[in-house]
């Protein structure tokens, strides 16, 4: 947890979590009306990964850029916590593989283990734990950084939206670079937000003028993009408008998180455990699917899912410690 100021990150984590799951749970048809669900699936897949790349940049510049940590103690940190998400992933693209896809064996095992395939539902939290390798090993440079060099970078990350790889076997590479109909979340094209994220929290960024004008010129632009495409802007490979697209969306919730001074809140639980919260919420909804292909039933209850997911939260609340 980030200290007692920055604890809206915390929330802003809790409230992306839970879109998260809502995302995950509609992937297997539960909501009923399917205008509302196109509408929020679109809402969720276009600001939870942009979202925690922000909040990772914000709290990877608070818990190690800006504190003055010995080499031996900051690569044991960074290569713990990367060991950490990579476990994570693994677990959970395992238990995708035993529960949901029909093709389960030990050679798509192996994949999975060597990165030639990424894990459903999971491939984003590659993503999260390379960064710390990057962090690591440019330790000098993001210690150095300076606002003009912050963005430009992120003006490099958005330019970099129009370059993609056509196609490659080794999926890995799609972790660092977007590569064509590949289900990836690209470091290269999505650090923009890791670097506003390190930007807000190095100059302790609440609101602002001119980033609110940034962030609904970001926006507007992906509305203009579908009203004269009659098209979402490409998600896989982002295009340089789903990345803007979200701009206005993460401000704003980033603004409420700020101004809420409740301490001890529900979002700032989970977003607090938003690694374990997303494990544990993948594995019940994987778990609900195959009991779904057992019983062939075709049409899955909402209100038996929603309760699901509250054991979920449960469960964290009984294993996680309580917030300060």
């Amino acid at each position: 947890m980030i200290s007692n100021k920055d604890l809206a990150i915390d929330k802003l984590k809790g409230i992306l979590v839970i879109l998260m799951i809502l995302s995950h749970i509609y992937e297997y048809k539960f909501f009923p009306i399917k205008f509302i669900s196109n509408f929020l699936t679109t809402y969720i897949n276009l600001i939870t990964f942009s979202g925690f790349m922000f909040c990772f940049g914000y709290v990877c510049y608070i818990s190690y850029i800006n504190k003055n940590i010995k080499t031996n103690q900051l690569r044991k940190k960074l290569l713990s916590n990367f060991f950490k998400l990579l476990i994570v992933y693994y677990i959970s693209s395992i238990m995708y593989l035993l529960l949901v896809d029909n093709n389960f064996s030990i050679q798509s095992i192996l994949k999975i283990i060597l990165f030639i395939k990424l894990g459903m539902f999971s491939e984003f939290l590659l993503s999260f734990a390379f960064i710390y390798i990057f962090i690591l090993l440019f330790y000098p440079f993001f210690k150095h950084i300076n606002n003009n060099k912050i963005i430009l970078l992120i003006i490099i990350s958005l330019l970099s939206s129009f370059i993609y790889i056509p196609s490659c076997n080794y999926h890995l590479i799609g972790v660092f670079f977007s590569i064509k109909k590949i289900f990836s979340f690209p470091i290269i094209q999505y650090s923009s937000f890791f670097l506003i994220g390190i930007y807000f929290a190095k100059n302790n960024i609440i609101y602002n003028n001119k980033i609110m004008l940034i962030s609904i010129i970001g926006t507007i632009s992906y509305m203009l993009y579908f009203a004269i495409n009659h098209n979402l802007p490409s998600r896989f490979p982002p295009s340089l408008f789903w990345i803007t697209g979200s701009f206005f969306f993460i401000y704003i919730n980033y603004l409420f998180c700020k101004k809420d001074k409740n301490k001890n809140t529900v979002l700032e639980l989970i977003g607090n455990n938003s690694l374990l919260c997303l494990l544990i919420s993948n594995i019940i909804i994987f778990i609900t699917k195959r009991i779904s292909i057992i019983f062939n039933i075709q049409n899955y209850n909402l209100i038996i899912n929603f309760f699901l997911i509250l054991l979920c939260f449960i469960t964290i609340k009984l294993f996680s410690q309580k917030v300060k």
